[in-house]
């Protein structure tokens, strides 16, 4: 959407939500199903490193590290106070 003076027009970039309202992405972590201790985070990039705790983690691990038949699917969970994204992948060995 090109403006008056040439350059690109952010309005509606985002659909029904405005600037302020877009979620604003907190972490992003590598998360692995250990033989011996069950799900652990390997990796998590965020400015607070408690953003996905150990209790948040166990409340939706579940989810993230799955059984075959959600293997190489899009998973979304919507959470009280968060969403969490995934794309589970089987690794053999």
């Amino acid at each position: 959407m090109p403006s008056n003076n040439g350059s690109m027009s952010l309005e509606g970039l985002f659909g029904q939500y405005r600037f302020a309202d877009v979620p604003k992405l907190k972490a992003i972590f590598y998360a692995e199903f250990n033989i011996d201790i069950g799900p652990v985070i390997r990796y998590q990039i965020s400015d607070d490193q408690n953003v996905v705790s150990p209790e948040r983690f166990s409340a939706f691990s579940a989810a993230i590290i799955s059984k075959d038949e959600m293997l190489n699917r899009l998973v979304k969970l919507n959470l009280l106070d968060f969403k969490v994204m995934g794309h589970p992948i089987g690794l053999s060995e």
